[in-house]
């Protein structure tokens, strides 16, 4: 039995460590409310509460008449900036890619201009399957000028980061990212590339990656494989 003056908050905030901290733990059933009452010295309201705050946070999921089970598939978007490999290596996932295309030509107005480039100008574009445990994650489309990583279509994007391309061998420093974050209906290519099927619900992510110059280096857009992976955005005081 724990301490009985941590408060609610705090147990859902221990509780939520350790289940970040576990391996192979998917799918795996998780305490009960009762286990929580014995536990923390804690009411059946307060487990209750704290049972529902973890499913709501993603980290648990509820199967009617069966209880509580551990999801380790969530995707939490950390203050820091992480390459795809370092993300899902950090959450205890095998990552994995397939390189669908990868091509020189002249990038959509809007990456244009984001990425401060003049009008001719010829960029990358790349587009990879990503896979997390070898089960279909998110479809990638990564906009970034030749000018800046000349030698991209020479480096094997299928097991290389592009993040650690751009810091190893062009010596970018990175500054911050720019995310929008937005659920949308998929189909066609994205749908089939995700589902295998004509539709699907996706968390189509715009992401702009900065340099302490503030220059843009890439102009992303991803689609999430949302029925199986969350979304948790988390805010730091001030």
């Amino acid at each position: 039995m724990e301490s009985s003056k941590l408060t609610t908050n705090q147990i859902t905030k221990l509780l939520h460590d350790e289940i970040n901290q576990m391996t192979n733990a998917d799918h795996k059933k998780f305490a009960t409310e009762r286990e929580i009452m014995e536990r923390f010295s804690v009411s059946r309201m307060s487990a209750r509460q704290i049972l529902n705050d973890l499913v709501a946070e993603g980290v648990l999921y509820r199967e009617k008449g069966k209880g509580v089970f551990i999801n380790k598939r969530i995707i939490q978007r950390s203050q820091y900036i992480y390459s795809f490999t370092e993300s899902m290596k950090e959450r205890g996932m095998t990552p994995s890619s397939k390189v669908i295309e990868l091509k020189k030509m002249i990038p959509p107005e809007l990456a244009r201009l984001t990425l401060g480039m003049e009008e001719g100008e010829f960029c990358f574009f790349l587009k990879r399957l990503r896979f997390a445990d070898n089960e279909p994650f998110a479809l990638e489309t990564i906009y970034t000028p030749v000018s800046l990583v000349p030698e991209l279509e020479n480096y094997d994007l299928a097991h290389d980061s592009f993040y650690r391309i751009l810091e190893e061998e062009y010596h970018k420093e990175f500054s911050y990212n720019k995310e929008v974050i937005s659920a949308i209906e998929v189909d066609g290519d994205i749908a089939q590339q995700l589902y295998g099927k004509d539709h699907g619900i996706s968390l189509k992510v715009l992401d702009i990656l900065y340099d302490v110059n503030q220059q843009a280096l890439e102009y992303a857009e991803s689609w999430y494989h949302a029925e199986k992976y969350s979304y948790v955005s988390i805010s730091l005081k001030r």
